[in-house]
């Protein structure tokens, strides 16, 4: 895979949600990432208005 580092988080991330929706469909969950660039997008306004 010649992904960057912070694109093979986002689909290991991907791929255990799908694998594990029935588990953790409407709880609550916190995700912990190294990369600064994934936290800007789960703040960004831009993305949700």
């Amino acid at each position: 895979m010649n992904y960057h580092p912070a694109e093979k988080e986002v689909l290991a991330l991907l791929l255990m949600l799908k694998a594990c929706f029935t588990t953790i469909a409407g709880k609550r969950i916190k995700v912990y990432t190294r990369f600064s660039t994934l936290e800007w997008l789960t703040k960004s306004k831009t993305l949700f208005g």
